[in-house]
């Protein structure tokens, strides 16, 4: 693919027939071999998008039985959107303010969210943006969202277990960007307490392959430093002669 439009997200059929893909004007699909991509879902941007925010479409997921696709619109958005492939039918169910990256359970009677900060993953201007989000269940069954994280730190990247009784995310809530665990009772809400399973990670991205037994994970780095620059009597002066001062 060309590097022109934003191409991301890529997440695998259920059968592992077709990969599907976001672009800015929709999701597509492509066979895993290549191919022509054919546009399932034509998304536009709401009236209160900015590309600075990010792209038209903030993450994805399939439905368990790969019937169909939800999607998320990010930044000052509300709801999650459910496309039925078969008919093009979709219906739109409440969410809290600006979700992101949804994960459809493994039993697809939720579909865990992010929400506040969708710019760290989708964002342009703004990407990698240390702001705070957190984790919430949406309900099919029209129940409203639960909460199973509070949005005092940054909260991502949700990845269901295949019996779909724990969720795994990435939090800074104890500093670095790490991976954590949690039980989730039968009544979609959290059972005990978080545990972090990884130290150091500095992670940004969460894959956790179909039956378990592995996790893949992206790390995300960055650094900036302090500079000195003397002050022109007029006229601008040039980066070229500035001394770093930090690291």
């Amino acid at each position: 693919s060309d590097t022109a439009h934003n191409f991301r997200w890529p997440r695998w059929s259920p059968d592992g027939s077709q990969i599907a893909y976001q672009s800015d004007d929709g999701i597509y699909l492509v066979p895993p071999l290549g191919g022509a991509p054919r546009l399932v879902a034509r998304i536009r941007p709401g009236a209160r998008f900015s590309p600075a925010w990010g792209t038209p479409v903030a993450g994805f997921d399939w439905s368990p039985d790969g019937a169909r696709i939800a999607w998320t619109h990010g930044y000052n958005a509300e709801g999650v959107t459910i496309l039925t492939l078969a008919t093009g039918d979709t219906v739109t169910l409440p969410a809290p303010s600006s979700p992101f990256a949804p994960a459809w359970s493994p039993d697809g009677r939720s579909i865990a969210v992010v929400a506040g900060n969708s710019v760290f993953v989708f964002g342009t201007g703004y990407f990698a943006n240390a702001g705070a989000a957190g984790l919430s269940l949406v309900h099919l069954d029209g129940k409203p969202p639960t909460p199973i994280t509070d949005d005092h730190a940054l909260n991502l990247a949700p990845q269901w277990s295949p019996d779909g009784r724990t969720l795994y995310w990435i939090s800074d809530r104890d500093g670095s960007r790490d991976v954590y665990v949690q039980p989730i009772g039968k009544d979609g809400t959290a059972d005990g307490a978080p545990q972090r399973v990884t130290t150091g990670a500095d992670a940004q991205g969460l894959s956790l392959s179909r039956r378990g037994g592995h996790m893949a994970y992206s790390r995300l780095g960055n650094w900036s430093a302090i500079w000195s620059l003397p002050a022109p009597e007029r006229g601008p002066v040039s980066v070229r002669g500035a001394t770093r001062i930090t690291s």
